[in-house]
C-alpha cells in the first residue's frame, strides 16, 4: 500500500486496525490477572502493551513520515476511551452533546452514534406532547442526534441507535409524540421505499410501532390518546408509501417497486405478530385498548387488497385476519374503538395519497372504502364508514366540493342510518356556522347512548373509561360525522348507534325506553347549544403537512 493512501473503511486492514483498542484492553486485563495470581507485581503497575503495539505499527511505514493508516488505530483508541468515560458518568451531558456535534460536523455519524449510545442512564418521559425535550439535561445528546435529520439523506446510524434505545427501555415511547421526533418520522416515511435507507427505516419502525400499540394503562389517558393518534398516522403513512409504489409507473423498475412493497408488508406483519403476543395479557387485565391489533390488520389488508404484487392467497389471508379481529370484539366499546380507528386511519391515508399520488380525496375515499366491501363486516363498516370518512375529511379540508361529496353519500345512504360515533356538530342557518352542544348536553347525549347500547356484564365501566379518555381531545378534529354536518337545524345527535345496532338486535328491546328518555331531554339539550366556529387544531406532529412520501 502506498504511504499517501488510507485503507478503505470496509477493508480487512481497516477492520483490524479498528479492533486494536479492544485487543489492547484484553491484553492489559490478562497481564493484570497474571500479575495478581503470581504476585510478582501489583495490579496497578502501568502496562506497556499499547506502546509496544504502536511502535510496531510505526515500523510498518517509512522512518521519516511514519505510517498513515495508524491514525485509524489512534482514532479508534480515543473513541474507546471516550465511550468508557461516558458510560462511567465521568462526562457531563453538555460535553457529550459537544462531542456528538463535532462528530456530526465532521461527517462521522458512526462515531456520533457510539458516543450517544454510551449514555446508559434511562431518560424520563416528556411532560406533554408539545415538549421540545428540554426538561432534563440528559436529553442534550438525544436532541443533538435528532437535529442531524435536518437536511441529510442517510440516517441509518441514528435510526439504529434510536431503535436500541427503545428496545432497551432507555427511551420512553412517548417521546415519539413530541415535536423533535417529527423530523425523524417524516424522514422515515420518505426513505422507507428507498434501497439505501429502507432497511434501517423498516427496522426502526418495527421496533417503535409495537411499543406505541401496547401502551398500557400505567400511562395517563391523554398520553394514550396521543400515542394512538401517532400510531395511526405513522401506519397510514406507511400504507400510503406502499400504495404509491404499487401505482407508480416506470420502465425497468418493477422489481425495485416490488422489493419496497414487500419491505412494507414485512414490517406490518412483524408489528402485527409482536402486538398479537400482547393481546392475551391485555385482555386478562381488562384494559380498553385492543393493543392496536385492528390497526395493523386493517393496514395490512389495505396494502394487499387489489395490489398487483399480491396473489389471491395473500389477499384472502389478509382479509380473513381482518375479519377475525373485527368479529372478535367482545363489547360495544371495542366495536366503537375499532370504528374510530378505521375512520381515522382512512382519513390520514386519503390525505397522504392526495399529496403523494396527486389523487383527489374523493377518489381515495371511494377506492379505500371499496376495499372493505364484500368482507362481510357487520354494522357501520359498509356505507356508513364511507359517509363518516367523507364528512370528517370535509371538515378538515374545508372544501365545499368535499362537503358536497359527503352530502351526496348521505343522501344515497338514506336518513335511516344515523351514526353517533362522534360528538354532534349542527349547522345553524341563522348564523351560518357550525355549532356544538355544550358539555352538559353532550354528557346527556352520552348517557342516552349508553342506555341504548347493551354493556357486557364483565365490563361495566369500560365505556366510561373510553369516553373519559377522549374528553376534551380535539387535536385531529375527527369527531365529526354526517349527522353533525347535516344542514338540518335540529337533528338529534343521540340516536341509537348504527355500529352496534347492526351488529346485534339486543338493543331493540329497549327502544321504547330510549325514545322516552330522548324526547324528555331533547328540549333541554337544544336550549343549551352554544355557538362555536370550526377551528382545526394543528396535529401534535404536524403529520398532515408532510411532503411527498416517495
Amino acid at each position: 500500500m502506498a504511504e499517501d493512501k488510507e485503507p478503505h473503511r470496509k477493508s480487512l486492514l481497516g477492520l483490524c486496525l479498528r479492533r486494536m483498542p479492544a485487543c489492547i484492553t484484553n491484553i492489559e486485563a490478562y497481564e493484570r490477572q497474571v500479575a495478581r495470581d503470581r504476585g510478582c507485581q501489583t495490579m496497578w503497575d502501568a502496562s506497556n502493551v499499547s506502546f509496544d503495539l504502536y511502535e510496531q505499527l510505526e515500523a510498518l511505514g517509512s522512518p521519516g513520515s511514519g505510517w498513515r493508516p495508524m491514525k485509524l488505530t489512534v482514532r479508534a483508541h480515543a473513541m474507546s476511551l471516550l465511550t468508557e468515560a461516558i458510560s462511567d458518568g465521568l462526562l457531563e451531558p453538555e460535553y457529550v452533546r459537544l462531542l456528538v456535534r463535532l462528530c456530526l460536523q465532521l461527517n462521522c455519524g458512526t462515531d456520533a452514534g457510539k458516543l450517544a449510545a454510551s449514555v446508559e442512564m434511562p431518560l424520563l418521559g416528556p411532560r406533554h406532547s408539545l415538549s421540545s425535550l428540554t426538561e432534563s439535561r440528559q436529553f442534550l445528546p438525544l436532541r443533538e442526534m435528532l437535529q442531524s435529520f435536518k437536511g441529510r439523506t442517510s440516517h441509518a446510524v441514528t435510526l439504529q441507535w434510536l431503535s436500541s434505545l427503545f428496545k432497551r427501555g432507555l427511551l420512553p415511547v412517548s417521546c415519539l409524540c413530541t415535536r423533535p421526533f417529527s423530523a425523524v418520522l417524516e424522514s422515515s416515511l420518505e426513505f422507507i421505499t428507498t434501497s439505501r435507507s429502507g432497511s434501517s427505516v423498516a427496522a426502526f419502525l418495527s421496533a417503535c410501532l409495537p411499543l406505541l400499540a401496547v401502551a398500557g394503562p400505567e400511562n395517563p389517558a391523554n398520553q394514550r390518546e396521543n400515542t394512538e393518534q401517532t400510531l395511526i398516522s405513522i401506519v397510514a403513512g406507511v400504507v400510503a408509501a406502499a400504495t404509491a409504489m404499487t401505482g407508480a409507473r416506470g420502465i425497468g423498475k418493477e422489481q425495485k417497486r416490488r422489493r419496497a412493497w414487500r419491505r412494507v408488508l414485512f414490517m406490518l406483519d412483524h408489528c402485527h405478530f409482536q402486538v398479537r403476543r400482547q393481546v392475551g395479557r391485555r385482555r386478562r387485565q381488562q384494559f380498553l385498548n385492543d393493543n392496536g391489533l385492528f390497526i395493523f390488520a386493517l393496514a395490512r389488508h389495505l396494502t394487499v387488497a387489489k395490489s398487483p404484487f399480491a396473489d389471491m392467497a395473500l389477499q384472502n389471508q389478509a382479509a380473513t385476519e381482518l375479519k377475525d379481529v373485527a368479529r372478535g370484539a367482545e363489547s360495544s366499546v371495542t366495536i366503537r374503538l375499532q370504528y374510530y380507528q378505521a375512520t381515522t386511519l382512512i382519513c390520514w391515508l386519503a390525505q397522504y395519497r392526495s399529496k403523494s399520488c396527486a389523487m383527489s380525496i374523493r377518489e381515495s375515499v371511494t377506492e379505500l372504502c371499496s376495499r372493505l366491501d364484500g368482507l362481510g363486516l357487520d354494522g357501520c363498516f359498509g356505507s356508513g364508514l364511507r359517509t363518516d370518512v367523507a364528512f370528517v375529511l370535509a371538515q378538515k379540508t374545508k372544501d365545499l366540493r368535499d362537503l358536497a361529496f359527503a352530502e351526496s353519500l348521505r343522501g344515497a345512504e338514506g336518513p335511516a342510518k344515523v351514526s353517533t360515533m362522534f360528538s354532534g356538530w349542527h349547522w345553524e342557518e341563522g348564523i351560518s356556522e357550525w355549532v356544538l352542544p355544550d358539555q352538559g348536553a353532550d354528557q346527556k347525549a352520552k348517557q342516552v347512548v349508553v342506555e341504548n347500547v347493551p354493556q357486557d356484564a364483565g365490563q361495566p365501566s369500560a365505556f366510561d373509561r373510553y369516553q373519559g379518555s377522549r374528553a376534551g381531545k380535539d387535536m385531529l378534529a375527527v369527531k365529526v360525522t354526517r349527522n353533525a354536518l347535516s344542514p338540518r337545524r335540529h337533528r338529534d345527535s343521540t340516536g341509537a348507534d348504527l355500529c352496534h345496532r347492526n351488529r346485534g338486535k339486543g338493543a331493540m328491546s329497549k327502544g321504547s325506553q330510549s325514545t322516552t328518555s330522548l324526547s324528555s331531554s331533547s328540549s333541554s339539550r337544544l336550549a343549551k347549544i352554544r355557538r362555536k366556529s370550526i377551528r382545526l387544531s394543528r396535529p401534535v406532529l404536524g403529520l398532515d403537512d408532510w411532503d411527498d412520501l416517495v
